[in-house]
């Protein structure tokens, strides 16, 4: 007679999110120590524990009891001890969990960190915009050629990139979305913001006005269009691999910028990077007591304005050396870099100016109060070619000096390229833009004529009028 089988099929319960496989997992021990850590028996390879447990077995187990171990006299002898066990208590187990997971509050469960995660790479560190390379800045209201512009944003200087050959001032950004399980998420809207440090690059916030100029981000050869807050308004979009490959075009003030990324949709982190926008290495110039000064005019915008390079510190005291053997003494050295370089902002209102002192190679030098004979001996001296070796021409072969003219367009000052090149790399040659040296040459020869020449340079030496009523200069003056 057959026998009847009953089958009950039990519906399947529903499997709850927080217990499916890829949400929870249970945390592992990943290290676990005793009081005193185990060695291996010599010539064992067997931890001391272990081998005091398997010693002395005989054969192995065949599923009868083995048999009693017996003394001389046929009587049962005590089961051998016990080996000793390795011991962990909860204090000395470290639990593990794996990429994209945390452990919880009771340090049990291993569940995902995030539905996603974001990370952005971005360039520690890059020269400000303009130094060491070409670039093309705007003059208050004017670029060279063109009407006047209606404001400063129409003013912003333009930034532009070739992937192919990106610029000392120019670096790769990479944000990467990565799913709880490590692995590239595609298609993923991410939102791109960047900031900059007040104060950072030695401008005081307190002491300029208006909004402080950002750096310019690429994709490809398209500069992406930020609003006022440094939000991109373009929508980013991860490709196939997960990432959005971006570029960082920094801008011509050094500071400290920072680039945040976060997934449009909820269920993401953030992430941060942070671009140091400076000139590395620059030091502050420190004058010889009685050979020369620091000096600066008045309600200055950044107090510390005397950093150079190593370089330009030597050439400029073999310099006054010589200046002060032609009767110059004290050498007034007026403004020269700010600490991290960058453009040098007279005014305090973020527009290009002192164009050729961003990189710590230039400085100027006053003229207040010094005869034009004196003047013109320390010029020649640089600028005229020479055989003596003594003449600072043959000393510092590299330096030049730019001689600015005075009002009403400027103010007379020796403004010297220490190590003979602007910022952008361009070699510079001597220039007497006022005929100082021409006018010292007629008034040198009767003390009536050097008494008319010293007031003419009084005179000529008269600050002109603000910026915003002087005619604007040649693009590229410094």
């Amino acid at each position: 007679m057959g026998a009847l089988i009953w089958v009950v099929i039990a519906p399947a319960l529903p499997v709850q999110a927080q217990d499916r496989d890829e949400d929870k997992k249970a945390a592992t021990p990943a290290r676990c120590l005793t009081t005193g850590q185990d060695t291996p028996v010599s010539g064992s390879g067997i931890a001391p524990a272990r081998a005091a447990a398997t010693a002395d077995r005989g054969p192995q187990d065949n599923g009868f009891p083995p048999p009693a171990r017996l003394d001389d006299h046929g009587q049962p002898l005590a089961p051998p001890p016990e080996p000793p066990r390795p011991r962990a208590g909860p204090s000395q187990c470290v639990k593990a969990c794996e990429a994209g997971y945390v452990l919880d509050a009771q340090q049990q469960w291993c569940r995902r960190s995030s539905s996603k995660v974001i990370h952005i790479d971005v360039p520690t560190e890059l020269k400000p915009a303009g130094v060491g390379a070409p670039f093309a800045f705007k003059r208050q209201g004017k670029l060279k050629g063109q009407a006047a512009y209606k404001s400063k944003e129409e003013n912003k200087n333009i930034h532009r990139l070739d992937p192919a050959k990106l610029l000392p001032w120019q670096g790769r950004v990479r944000v990467r979305v990565l799913g709880g399980d490590g692995k590239p998420l595609a298609g993923q809207a991410v939102k791109l913001t960047q900031t900059v440090e007040e104060d950072s690059g030695s401008h005081p916030k307190s002491k300029h006005t208006g909004p402080r100029p950002l750096g310019a981000l690429f994709q490809g050869k398209t500069e992406l269009r930020a609003n006022q807050q440094g939000e991109v308004v373009t929508t980013l979009r991860s490709d196939a691999q997960g990432q959005i490959p971006l570029f960082f075009s920094a801008p011509e003030f050094a500071g400290i910028h920072r680039l945040k990324a976060e997934c449009v949709q909820p269920g993401c982190n953030s992430s941060e990077g942070v671009v140091t926008v400076k000139v590395p290495n620059l030091e502050p110039y420190t004058p010889a007591t009685g050979m020369a000064q620091l000096i600066g005019g008045r309600n200055e915008k950044h107090e510390q304005r005397h950093h150079l390079t190593r370089q330009s510190i030597k050439n400029l005291e073999t310099m006054i050396e010589a200046m002060n053997k032609f009767g110059w003494k004290a050498v007034g050295v007026n403004d020269a870099a700010l600490p991290w370089g960058g453009l040098f902002d007279i005014s305090g209102e973020w527009w290009p100016s002192h164009f050729d002192h961003g990189a710590g190679t230039a400085v100027d030098l006053s003229t207040r109060d010094i005869l034009p004979k004196t003047k013109a001996a320390v010029y020649n001296d640089q600028c005229v070619k020479s055989d003596d070796p003594n003449t600072l021409n043959r000393r510092l072969p590299s330096t030049k000096i730019l001689w600015h003219a005075g009002p009403p367009n400027d103010v007379e000052h020796l403004h010297v390229y220490l190590e003979g090149v602007a910022p952008n790399g361009v070699e510079q040659k001597c220039r007497d833009k006022g005929g100082w040296v021409k006018l010292a040459e007629t008034r040198k020869t009767t003390a009536t004529g050097q008494a008319k020449a010293a007031t003419e340079q009084a005179e000529r030496q008269v600050k002109p009028a603000k910026a915003k009523a002087k005619p604007a200069k040649k693009e590229g003056t410094p």
